[in-house]
Formats: structure tokens, sequence, C-alpha cells
């Protein structure tokens, strides 16, 4: 049973990585989030501070329209060209199908998050007014770009040999590029001189961006909740709403009259705030390492509730 829902994730993991659209949506957030110390400059002494808040921002609705295109890309193609079927005629249980497909997309996900995340940290050390930068800042973004580039001709290199996929390829080599290229650049700070953010914002940072994460995977089980009978505009626009919804429930909850029904109603509904703490950043306050185990259970929560009215509908749903 563990082997069909690795093959299932598998499969579906290579078909996401597979997505010119998604590839091409990460290099656009990565070039906006590269020009977001220029934008960020006009703040004057709080370029640093909105830096961090613009990136986020960015990584959470950039990781929403990613989440939108392919979940529908993946789930409801299948629907329509009645793949499902196929699938489904053979020993394979509708949940695992389920789960199997949800894990493949949030693997996506978070080969998406590390490239998204490992790009805004090094928007971070471009620097802004307030954190000076000087042209050797600038290496980490040269040595992405080439890096970029030389993937793109490597691959088609491959692809002519091989016939091996393009984008996947760009796609796996930039996951693991990133992550070295950032380990370079702290090794090397202190000999080329690097004006690095300081070590206790660079943390913080990574520790508000996980929560994005954990806000990316509820509305990546609700998406794919969705999926199953939604296109992809109709998805997008319920997987917006959702989080608009998500953020506006506590200030909802307040203006509201005790005990009405609607009052019920949004107090069900999922408290974003829990996850954007962007603000404690602009206040230079640290973010517990438990409120990080909290929110991953109350994200846990969530996204098994969404799962499991997922595999209803799917069960529910008329194939014929």
């Amino acid at each position: 049973m563990f082997l069909k829902f690795l093959s299932i994730a598998q499969m579906t993991l290579l078909e996401a990585l597979r997505q010119p659209t998604a590839l091409l949506m990460t290099i656009l957030l990565s070039i906006i989030m590269f020009f977001s110390p220029t934008l960020s400059g006009f703040a004057f002494d709080g370029g640093a501070a909105l830096l961090r808040t613009n990136l986020l921002s960015t990584l959470l609705i950039g990781g929403l329209i990613y989440i939108s295109i392919t979940t529908t890309t993946i789930f409801h193609k299948e629907m329509n060209t009645g793949t499902i079927i196929n699938i489904l005629s053979k020993p394979i249980p509708f949940s695992l199908y389920y789960i199997g497909k949800a894990g493949g997309i949030i693997a996506s996900l978070f080969i998406f998050y590390i490239i998204i995340t490992s790009v805004a940290w090094m928007s971070t050390v471009i620097g802004t007014p307030d954190r000076a930068s000087s042209q050797i800042n600038l290496l980490p973004l040269y040595i992405l770009v080439g890096s970029i580039i030389v993937f793109s001709l490597c691959s088609l290199i491959l692809n002519y040999i091989f016939g091996s996929n393009i984008v996947s390829f760009i796609y796996i080599s930039w996951f693991f590029a990133t992550p070295i290229i950032l380990i370079s650049l702290y090794l090397t700070s202190n000999a080329f001189g690097y004006s690095l953010p300081h070590k206790e914002h660079i943390v913080e940072f990574l520790k508000a961006s996980l929560l994005i994460f954990y806000q990316l995977l509820v509305i990546c089980s609700f998406s794919v909740t969705l999926s199953s009978f939604t296109g992809p505009i109709v998805n997008f626009v319920l997987s917006f709403l959702f989080l608009l919804t998500g953020l506006m429930s506590p200030g909802l909850i307040e203006h509201l009259n005790p005990g009405s029904m609607i009052k019920i109603l949004v107090e069900i509904l999922p408290n974003f705030h829990v996850f954007w703490l962007a603000e404690m950043l602009t206040l230079d306050r640290q973010i517990p390492i438990e409120y990080l185990y909290t929110s991953l259970s109350y994200t846990i929560s969530l996204s098994l509730t969404f799962t499991f009215f997922g595999i209803f509908i799917l069960l529910r749903k008329d194939y014929r």
C-alpha cells in the first residue's frame, strides 16, 4: 500500500515539475523579488523591514497562484480526459489515489518554496538603503542567473541526446543549486566582505517564511479538494477568496453580533493571522520555536479536514 502511495506521489511530482507554466511562474516571481530592493528603497530608513514584508507577501501570493495552476492542471486534466477511470480500474483505493496525488503536489510545492525562499534571502543580501549594498553584493544574483542559463543549456543538450524533459531538469537543478549558493555565500562572506543581514534577521525571516509555507499547505489542501470539479480560473478565484476570508476572519468575528448564525459560521473558518507574522520582523521581535510547532499542528488539522472532504467528493463524483 505504501509503495503504491509513493508511486502515485512520484508520478504526480514529475508531472508537476514538467509544467512550463509553473516554471515561468517561478522565474517571474524570482525577477520580482530581485527588483524588490529597488522598490523598497523609497522607504528610506525602513527599507530592510519593508523588503522582508514585500518578499513574504510575494511568496504567499505567488504560492497561491502556483498551487492553483498545479492542482488544476493535474487533477482537473485527469477528470476531463477520463484518465482517472483507467487508474481507478486498477486495485487502487480512491483514498490512496487522492492522498498520493496530494502528496505529489505538496512535494512540488516544497520545491517551489525552497527555490523562492532562497531567492528571497538573496534579495535581502543585495541590500537596501539602510543596509548598505555594494557591487559585490550583487554576486549572488549573477551566480544564480548564470546557473539558470547553464541549466537551460545543459537541459537542451540532454534533451537532444537522451530526450529528457527540459522543464523538470531546470526545476530540479535550480532546487539543488540555490541552497548550495546560499551556503557558499555564508562561508565566503568574511573573505569577500559581504554586507549580510544580521543573523537574527535571517533566522526570523526564515521562521516567518516557514509559517507562510504552513499557510500554503492549508490552501493547497483546499485547492486539491476543489480541483476535482473546478477549472483553473474558478479554482484560483475560490482559493483567493479562501485566503482573503481567512485573513479577515478575526476582524469579522469582532464586528458580528454575538450568537448570530453568521458569526458561528465565521468562527469555524481558518484564522490565517496565525501564519502571518511579518510585523514581528518590522519590530525586531523573535518568533518562538514553540509557536512554529503549534502552528504546524493547526496546519495538519486543517489539511486533514480538507483532505477528508476531498476524498468524500471524489467518492461521490459520477465518472460515467
